[in-house]
């Protein structure tokens, strides 16, 4: 009898232990299970983006990616299916140059030069050329070439964002740009919201064009017709269901032709409040409701790329009347409705954004996280509190085991204590 209440205290402890075990074993086990079904609830792309937006420990700030990210299958629709009734040509000269103005918009809509801003041509995520806009917002560049870039024109208080294929004027093309344009940047009380949004939806890298064009995406349209919103036309008249309609059009970096969209949200600020948001549609197509006269921004995240430009809302009664200006260009569209094409996230992404921007984008954007939706949801946050959640998990499992070991270590202190 002596010799069995001796052994208890043991047997007692390797039960404990064996316990131990069992539910180490068990946590192991249900946590792959556990992230597999985690992962499984979020749709890939989603979540590749999500994991590529956290390893960017600051926003707006250069950072490589670490992690392969697959190109997207893209080639959705039909070539003859993608809009491309609007252009966004810029002519070259014969040294290469074209000649531009900026302007910002009053408060009723009119057009107000915008000088002392930085302006970079962006070409396949390099700064091409720089130069700054003089007091009258002209500027212009030299020695250019054919092909897509992004126009970055960024200050203080301004910002444009935007795609253009340079073009020889020699080319083929039926309808281009005369060699000036005229471009209205968002305005200073629109600013920060504008960089918030962008700085939130920064794309990490380029998921469509970086890889050798397909025979199919070589036969994609080129635009034509008139020019786009973004480089003459800044007043759009509400449509007769009170509507502001119009179109997207992604530039493949590669061929200069027009493609599908494949994720792409606007946004449409005014005062420095957000008014408006929709999703685009495949076509490029997108419409908004409920928006008045007057002087807005609209800003453009997603896979697809980045836009942020100014434009104006007039009533039928001034619409289809040029304005005189210091410029001397018609400032209405005769198709009054809205055509952009973002900046490329080869151009502009989490990666590059300090380096393209002069470090312009990121200034003044109160409580920007990587990956932090527009409304304030951090998606990189998401991912993040998925894997807050495995540290819970693993918080979990050391809870229980050091349970157990305290279980065991009760047993042995009691194994120790003289019997009474």
């Amino acid at each position: 009898m002596k010799l069995l209440k001796t052994l208890t205290p043991f047997f007692m402890l390797g039960m404990a232990l064996c316990v131990a075990a069992g539910a180490i074993f068990v946590s192991l086990q249900a946590a792959p299970l556990q992230d597999e079904q985690n992962l499984a609830e979020v749709a890939p792309a989603a979540a590749a983006e999500q994991t590529d937006a956290a390893e960017s420990a600051v926003p707006g700030v250069d950072s490589p990616v670490t992690t392969a990210v697959p190109m997207i299958k893209d080639e959705l629709m039909e070539p003859d299916k993608v809009p491309n009734s609007r252009h966004h040509h810029v002519q070259l000269n014969m040294s290469g140059a074209f000649h531009g103005q900026l302007s910002r918009l009053s408060s009723n809509g009119d057009a107000v030069a915008a000088g002392d801003i930085e302006i970079r041509l962006i070409r396949h995520g390099m700064v091409l050329d720089s130069t700054k806009a003089d007091a009258d917002g002209a500027f212009s560049f030299t020695g250019l070439t054919e092909g897509v870039v992004a126009l970055v024109a960024t200050s203080d208080s301004a910002l444009l964002l935007f795609s253009v294929r340079l073009i020889q004027g020699d080319g083929a093309d039926a309808d281009i740009l005369p060699v000036e344009f005229h471009s209205i940047v968002v305005g200073e009380a629109d600013l920060p919201l504008a960089r918030k949004i962008i700085v939130d939806g920064l794309p990490m890298t380029d998921r469509r064009f970086g890889e050798a064009p397909t025979q199919k995406e070589k036969t994609y349209n080129f635009g034509s017709g008139e020019a786009s919103t973004s480089l003459m036309h800044h007043q759009i008249q509400l449509d007769a269901d009170g509507n502001i309609s119009g179109e997207i059009h992604i530039l493949d970096s590669r061929t200069g032709r027009h493609r599908e969209v494949i994720d792409l949200t606007l946004y449409v600020i005014r005062d420095g409040v957000m008014v408006a948001e929709t999703k685009v549609e495949a076509n490029g197509s997108f419409s908004f409701s409920g928006l008045s006269s007057g002087a807005h921004s609209l800003v453009a995240t997603g896979i697809d790329g980045t836009m942020a430009v100014g434009f104006s809302i007039v009533d039928a009664s001034v619409a289809g009347t040029d304005q005189a200006d210091t410029y001397k260009v018609a400032s209405v569209a005769r198709t009054l409705s809205l055509s952009f094409a973002p900046v490329n996230a080869e151009n502009l992404n989490r990666q590059n954004a300090n380096r393209v921007t002069g470090g312009n984008l990121a200034p003044g954007v109160p409580g920007a996280s990587p990956g932090a939706a527009p409304g304030g949801t951090a998606t990189a946050g998401t991912g993040g509190a998925g894997g807050g959640g495995a540290g819970g998990g693993g918080g979990g499992l050391g809870a229980l085991a050091a349970g157990v070991v305290g279980a065991a270590a009760a047993v042995i202190a009691g194994a120790a204590s003289p019997s009474r």
